[in-house]
């Protein structure tokens, strides 16, 4: 569980409707009690994304996403689970008071950093619009972005020397020590404070709340490395971040398309051309999680290569780096451009239409692996043989049944060759998957809908016993728990989000839970009475079998209504 009080969630929740949170994604229609939509997590024609205004979920029946508030930011938006709590909490003017790393105290740092960044991008904005700053104009001109994409992008200029920022923000020891600590500045062995960008066209870096967390920085003078980032820190890693992620997130959403490609000036050149659903990772090589976020963003997310050498070489690392996260409701593809060309020089080249229609052209990624496996490997006997040993090693990486077995089928056409049976392991199970006793699950789905069952419930806990050990958990569980039902649910959902959400979905009336509860008693006075045990006395007995006689009286009456 976070480090964030559990008091202050609580509040977050209780100032969260998800309704409100959920419906600028999806268009939702009343049905029934609860409202529905498409579901934003896979591709369907007819809607089966249910959300819950009154137990404040949301649960898919065709692909099994579920839960509430906090989940559906994960899900979709990418967030972690701090990340959900502070842009849920600053969405209703909350100060997030936490604790350990999120301490008062550091938090207060960390505001005062992303204050002092800002400060920092408006420095350089203002930098790019002064007539020291011809150099950068005129590049920028010459790559042909306009003034309103740079205004929008807030790209500025470091200029030359080491002294801009101590100009712009003064001498003070203690403030030259906050520049450097938020990356902007260095100090040398001899204790001195240089700028750390000079000559540099800027590039802000948002993290998914929209602050600036760093700056990209590319050079205008030729004698340095050509792309210069802010070092790591606390706010700042650079394999979870992706450029213009926070920018474009709806773009990327309206449009159902979302790109990667290798550089920043790819992204706005594409944004200058109507085409503003690209990122970048920000110089190294494409993480998994960069591929998470991607994948959250659109599940189909397009990836954008030179059609060089390198460029392939690159195409085939995203690819077995995207295999273990591939699920049969996403569909990434490949776009090899000409030799030479980049997104950035293509467009321009060709235009926009012409740029869409290669988008819409780009190879699936099964086509992309088949392809990839034909040229590693000769077309005899032994190639064919080491073609088969590698797509089975990385089938095996593929947790989705179907998928693994549609690209089995396809590989093995290829190369002639029957693979073996795949198995799959995952790395980490973070929900249990198994199946249960229907009257037990459903007995379970029912009790957890309504706070007077929990309530009536507590009353009669000693005479019940489920035989599922993960339904007994949770059964048990909410009767331990002496909070309130929204507490509990949120509880619950925090470690079995689509089980969780899947039951409160789906409305069990009054007359069906008394049947199960009945049900559920005298199964358990029957598991009871069958035991051995020298403890229970002859009297004791007796009362389990008088009462076991007047639930099953009871149920045949219940029945007969």
């Amino acid at each position: 569980m976070s480090r964030i009080p559990q008091s202050f969630i609580d509040q977050v929740l209780a100032q969260t409707d998800i309704v409100d949170l959920i419906e600028p994604h999806v268009k939702l229609k009343k049905s029934g009690s609860n409202l529905s939509g498409l579901c934003p997590f896979h591709h369907e024609k007819t809607p089966s994304f249910s959300v819950s205004a009154q137990r404040q979920m949301f649960y898919c029946f065709g692909c099994g996403k579920g839960g509430g508030a906090f989940q559906f930011l994960i899900e979709h938006d990418g967030y972690n689970f701090p990340e959900a709590v502070a842009y849920l909490a600053e969405r209703h003017g909350m100060i997030l008071p936490q604790q350990d790393d999120y301490s008062p105290q550091k938090q207060a740092i960390y505001h005062h950093a992303h204050d002092l960044l800002a400060r920092v991008n408006d420095v350089f904005v203002q930098a790019l619009q002064s007539a020291n700053a011809k150099k950068a104009q005129l590049y920028l001109q010459e790559r042909g972005l306009p003034l309103h994409v740079q205004k929008t992008y807030e790209l500025g200029y470091a200029p030359d020397g080491y002294g801009f920022l101590r100009q712009k923000f003064g001498s003070d020891s203690r403030r030259l020590a906050q520049l450097e600590a938020v990356g902007v500045l260095f100090r040398s062995d001899q204790g001195d404070y240089g700028d750390r960008f000079r000559d540099r066209l800027m590039f802000p870096i948002r993290n998914q709340q929209g602050k600036v967390v760093g700056f990209g920085g590319r050079t205008l003078s030729g004698h340095q490395a050509k792309y210069l980032n802010s070092p790591e820190t606390d706010y700042f890693h650079k394999s979870q971040l992706l450029y213009a992620a926070f920018e474009h997130r709806d773009h990327i959403r309206k449009n159902k398309q979302v790109l990667l490609v290798e550089g920043y000036m790819d992204v706005l050149i594409l944004a200058a051309h109507g085409i503003p659903t690209a990122v970048a990772p920000l110089g190294t090589a494409t993480s998994e999680t960069q591929l998470r976020m991607l994948l959250r963003l659109y599940p189909s997310p397009i990836f954008c290569f030179d059609g060089d050498t390198a460029g392939r070489k690159a195409a085939w690392r995203v690819l077995e780096n995207i295999l273990p996260l591939l699920q049969a409701s996403h569909a990434p593809k490949f776009l090899y451009l000409p030799q030479g060309q980049d997104p950035d020089s293509m467009v321009r080249l060709e235009g926009r239409e012409s740029f869409m229609k290669r988008l819409e052209e780009a190879n699936s990624m099964i086509d992309t692996w088949l392809q990839g496996l034909a040229k590693m490997f000769a077309r005899d006997a032994q190639g064919k043989a080491l073609a088969a040993r590698q797509a089975e090693q990385m089938l095996q990486q593929i947790p989705d049944l179907y998928l693994r077995k549609a690209w089995q089928i396809e590989v093995e056409k290829m190369v002639g060759i029957p693979l073996s049976q795949l198995q799959y392991t995952p790395k980490v199970e973070s929900e249990k998957s198994e199946s249960f006793p229907v009257h037990e699950e459903e007995f379970v789905a029912a009790f957890l809908q309504n706070k007077q069952r929990i309530d009536e419930i507590d009353a009669l806990k000693k005479d019940i016993y489920l035989d599922n050990r993960t339904l007994f958990e949770i059964y048990t569980r909410a009767l331990q728990e002496k909070v309130d039902y929204q507490h509990l649910i949120f509880h619950l959902t925090d470690t079995y989000p689509s089980l969780i959400a899947r039951w409160l979905a789906k409305p069990i009336g009054e007359q069906r839970f008394v049947e199960l509860k009945l049900g559920i008693q005298i199964n358990s006075i029957r598991r009871l009475l069958g035991q051995q045990g020298e403890h229970r006395t002859l009297d004791m007995q007796v009362q389990l079998r008088k009462k076991l006689q007047q639930l099953i009286v009871k149920q045949r009456g219940h029945h007969g209504k």
